[in-house]
């Protein structure tokens, strides 16, 4: 097997966005210009996106990744979520491999949780986003310590090669979305995962009816 690796990186500027006790106005935009966003910004840059609920700190929306152009080049490249009101945005240029490490830091070294979803090859409507923020927006699950709709960047390069030219497929999707339960005491494992299970399908149902 050949391999040809891409030019060395040195610094990159790591990307951390949020929007503290947002309101279900401000998670619809978020969602909203995070869809559109994703697929017409430059390839120098992916973010991927939360919609959290937790324990600790209630509803909020969080997106964080990588720019790999400065500081002053990437706050042009984020001016729609400056405009949403409420915007906490932290840039800090650094070596890519700390900005990794960063990243890695973010996840528990064990936890039990489920997470599921589909991939998404069109535009949300402004009813199918007001779904996923009523996901959020609900009551935990018993036992749940945080409920979220994760949203994954595709697009870029990985649309350069057709759906059927690799072993992965799902080149023509916009993202990935997903959604999650997290619980401490595995007693609840399986209400959750149900949950999770059943929310997914009834969003699907609503697609489908154009609800």
């Amino acid at each position: 097997m050949k391999f040809k690796l891409p030019p060395k990186v040195d610094k990159v500027t790591y990307v951390q966005i949020y929007y503290p006790k947002a309101s279900k106005k401000i998670q619809h935009e978020f969602l909203n210009t995070w869809q559109t966003w994703i697929d017409e910004v430059d390839e120098n840059i992916n973010l991927n996106g939360e919609l959290y609920n937790t324990l600790d700190d209630g509803v909020y929306a969080y997106a964080r990744g990588i720019s790999y152009k400065n500081i002053e080049e990437t706050q042009k490249f984020l001016e729609p979520f400056y405009n949403i009101q409420g915007a906490k945005i932290y840039l800090e240029y650094e070596l890519f491999l700390e900005v990794v490490n960063k990243i890695a830091s973010g996840y528990t070294p064990y936890e039990h949780f489920k997470l599921t979803g589909r991939f998404v090859n069109r535009y949300y409507k402004s009813r199918e986003i007001s779904n996923l923020v009523d996901i959020v927006n609900q009551n935990r699950h018993k036992g749940s310590i945080l409920t979220a709709v994760n949203i994954y960047g595709l697009g870029g390069k990985v649309k350069d090669i057709g759906n059927c030219d690799s072993a992965y497929y799902y080149r023509d999707a916009n993202y990935i979305l997903l959604i999650q339960s997290i619980w401490e005491d595995n007693v609840y494992k399986k209400e959750n995962v149900d949950w999770v299970l059943e929310i997914l399908n009834i969003f699907m149902i609503l697609q489908k009816a154009h609800i």
